[in-house]
């Protein structure tokens, strides 16, 4: 139970905060009104707050803002509320008699002396920071430039003409204050391309223009004079990589031209050219079978793969096998066809290395798709790098060599023989 007190003992406690009561006490935990006695601010409050907490007057503590404070600083900043006050960070719409505008600030900004209206604000500090028409013309002149119009600000765009070159630009003061001139197009290292600079670039690639120049990251159509072919061009591409003509310089390839190649080279296309690095369908004019060709491939001279006989015959009986050589401390794996005047097997043996396993297979395409299958398991999977260099094995074959330390010859049997199952489901 609350412990009770008596009005006299409460009236006392009121007035040692500097509070008067404006109304008959009741108990300890009731709202009590009552008036401050030096900031004559009105309130609510109780006993228990009083005696227990010490509170006092909210305005002269500093809690709550007295409203004659806020009236008086907005009369001398010359500001209307058009909305009542939240707390001193909330947005606040006012109205600003010196300059005319609704304004939105904070009692945090009114009564730090920033003055309420962010508008006159930056315009005093514009001002403050604006230099005189004379030094403004002075400056502008001694950079380079005659003003065409009178001066506004730094930050605003000023029309002059390049004493220089007597072309008109728009520069603003605060760039030529920093050295950065006043015309573009007389700068060491000038952004700006003109015409004439783009046109002699192109005649000294022995292109012609199609179209009038526009920018130097704008699309061109040019025609080359010895391919006569007609493509767009951006000259700041071919300015910094220092070609002309496409085409002439091998950086594209006229569709037109790449299948007259693959004709050329025994491949009909089957699919729609459309890079030298993207692959298409193509009939072999020899062996009628289709195969994915790239344009490099045909291009660098590579044959249909099922009429190759130098190295691999796709079409022939061919066998799987894994070797190890106990110096280098070696695995290999490889494949071969049976009956050909050059065994593979044998050819490593002489070298010193020493069959473990072999798997016969119907075809050499069947078998090179397997030994890509576990090279893909061996590099990617397992992270095997080649083990060998060119050096140690000059009957070929290095790249398919791991450490016999990293894994063993029946690990590697094992993964063939499971894709081989995997084959036939």
């Amino acid at each position: 139970m609350a412990k009770k007190y008596s009005a006299d003992f409460a009236i006392q406690e009121m007035l040692k905060m500097g509070l008067s009561p404006l109304e008959e006490f009741k108990n300890v935990t009731s709202r009590w009104r009552y008036k401050c006695l030096k900031c004559e601010n009105e309130g609510t409050t109780t006993l228990h707050k009083v005696k227990n907490h010490g509170n006092g007057c909210p305005y002269c503590g500093g809690v709550k803002v007295d409203p004659k404070k806020i009236e008086k600083y907005l009369q001398q900043a010359k500001l209307t509320p058009l909305e009542p006050y939240k707390s001193n960070t909330s947005k606040w719409k006012m109205f600003h008699e010196t300059c005319g505008n609704e304004v939105v600030t904070t009692w945090a900004e009114v009564q730090s002396g920033q003055g309420g209206c962010g508008i006159c604000r930056y315009t005093k500090i514009a001002n403050k920071l604006k230099k005189s028409d004379e030094k403004a013309i002075q400056m502008m002149r001694e950079a380079g430039g005659e003003p065409l119009e009178p001066y506004k600000n730094n930050h605003t765009r000023w029309k002059v003409r390049c004493l220089r070159c007597s072309e008109i630009s728009y520069p603003l003061l605060s760039n030529v204050m920093k050295g950065q001139g006043v015309c573009m197009l007389c700068r060491p290292k000038s952004p700006v391309v003109t015409e004439k600079q783009a046109l002699d670039f192109i005649n000294g690639k022995n292109l012609s223009a199609m179209e009038k120049y526009k920018t130097a990251h704008g699309k061109w159509l040019l025609s080359c004079n010895s391919c006569l072919k007609t493509d767009f061009y951006v000259y700041s591409q071919m300015k910094s990589q220092n070609h002309g003509c496409v085409y002439c310089s091998n950086h594209k390839v006229d569709p037109a031209d790449a299948i007259l190649l693959f004709r050329k080279m025994g491949f009909e296309p089957l699919e729609e050219y459309q890079n030298a690095r993207k692959s298409i369908k193509a009939k072999c004019l020899n062996c009628n079978r289709v195969s994915a060709k790239r344009y490099d491939d045909v291009r660098t001279g590579r044959g249909c793969k099922y009429c190759q006989t130098a190295a691999l015959d796709l079409l022939a009986p061919t066998y799987y096998y894994i070797m190890k050589h106990p110096e280098y401390d070696a695995i290999k794996i490889g494949i071969g066809n049976l009956n050909r005047g050059q065994d593979r097997i044998k050819q490593h043996k002489r070298e010193g290395w020493l069959l473990f396993y072999s798997f016969e297979l119907d075809t050499g395409e069947f078998a090179l798709e397997l030994e890509k299958a576990v090279l893909v398991w061996l590099r990617q999977e397992m992270k095997l790098p080649i083990f060998l260099s060119k050096s140690e094995m000059p009957q070929g074959g290095w790249t398919e060599t791991v450490s016999a330390e990293s894994i063993s010859v029946l690990a590697i049997r094992d993964k063939f023989e499971e894709i081989l199952r995997k084959s036939f489901i």
